[in-house]
């Protein structure tokens, strides 16, 4: 599934969009069962602090592929 998002958009709506589009039903509503990370090397794995934080300061460049994980 692809979706953009505006440079200045936190990471947070990214987590969003995950949750309600891709993950909703599998994780019982828990919005902190997902994991975000960039899927080129080295490979980074957003932290809690940096949902708040725009795309543009997270360092996604342009274009950025973020994987999305479901934590069980």
């Amino acid at each position: 599934m692809t979706q953009k998002f505006s440079a200045c958009e936190p990471l947070a709506a990214v987590r969003f969009f995950a949750h309600g589009k891709i993950a909703g039903g599998q994780i019982d509503g828990d919005i902190d069962a997902l994991t975000f990370a960039t899927a080129f090397p080295p490979r980074r794995v957003f932290t809690e602090e940096e949902m708040l934080m725009p795309l543009n300061e997270l360092g996604t460049a342009v274009s950025v592929l973020i994987n999305v994980f479901i934590k069980y």
